[in-house]
């Protein structure tokens, strides 16, 4: 953890370095980066020309004169950065410099962080839709319908988005769905099974876990198709997986927002159902007989 924070400090003390040597459009390039790196950790050299203006070559010529190799070294920089802002570390730190005085019940200053934490997340899913292709979205949906089993994992908090997502594919996919749990036993153990025919969907932000990271591995090696939600395109993952989608979770908070996540998992749902056509519409229908047969529900 503490390369990543070196890392992102990094791109920093570049631009403090060699800020007398940029001209006048490298120093706009700079503050838009600044204002917007959550976002441009995920842009192309082409879209961050776009959103300022300017030509690829100018974003290329500016990672040269801060000193990197090229635009993908600036990147993974600009990427550390996002890292280190949702570490709880940093949270804290934010904390003791904006809170001093937490014995003062300021409504202001509650009514500041509520607003900013409403503010990031609707940034998050703002990023969704202006950086993740919708085919990549239709890619996912068309490799579950196509498996035989359906593998999904999440650990530690990622775990409810995991349980969410499974719980709700089960409900039209006949069982073939299976959430993948270390509580219950070895996650090897839960998937000795796992094929060419099958898929591995896993979310994952950082800081990322080991067990997941060797999970993906496993099913890579055993010829199953492995899809992983991260925060980062350069997360231990992208060796391995055989698409990733990338999704902020930044956060005013000590954890990460799954504000973002969630938004494409309900699409990934509504997706699913709609391509099922009425297969979907007679599986729901059959589960509704049983949830009224087995009296699932309250009522009055």
């Amino acid at each position: 953890m503490e390369q990543m924070v070196e890392r992102g400090e990094d791109f920093i003390k570049k631009v403090k370095e060699n800020n007398n040597k940029l001209n006048s459009r490298q120093k706009k390039i700079i503050k838009f980066i600044l204002e917007n790196y959550t976002e441009v950790g995920f842009m192309s050299a082409s879209k961050i020309a776009q959103k300022v203006d300017t030509s690829q070559s100018t974003i290329l010529r500016l990672a040269s004169a801060l000193g990197y190799d090229g635009f993908g070294g600036m990147q993974s920089d600009i990427q550390a950065m996002i890292r280190r802002k949702i570490t709880s570390a940093t949270f804290v730190d934010e904390m003791e410099t904006s809170y001093v005085d937490s014995n003062i019940k300021n409504i202001n200053q509650y009514e500041s962080l509520y607003s900013r934490v409403i503010q990031i997340d609707l940034e998050n899913i703002k990023n969704i839709k202006r950086n993740i292709d919708v085919t990549s979205l239709v890619n996912v949906v068309d490799n579950i319908l196509r498996a035989k089993n359906i593998y999904i994992l999440g650990l530690r908090s990622s775990a409810s988005l995991a349980s969410f997502f499974g719980f709700s594919l089960n409900l039209i996919l006949n069982n073939n769905v299976k959430i993948l749990d270390n509580k219950i036993c070895n996650l090897v153990d839960q998937t000795l099974s796992i094929s060419k025919k099958d898929i591995l969907i896993s979310f994952c932000f950082a800081r990322y876990t080991k067990e997941t990271v060797k999970m993906m591995e496993f099913a890579k090696k055993k010829g199953a198709k492995t899809i992983v939600f991260a925060d980062d395109i350069l997360t231990p993952f992208s060796e391995i997986c055989d698409l990733l989608i990338p999704v902020n979770v930044n956060s005013a908070g000590y954890v990460g927002s799954y504000v973002g996540p969630l938004s494409l998992v309900n699409f990934l749902l509504a997706l699913t159902a709609f391509k099922m056509g009425k297969n979907a519409i007679t599986r729901l229908k059959e589960v509704e007989k049983y949830f009224k047969e087995y009296d699932v529900f309250y009522s009055e």
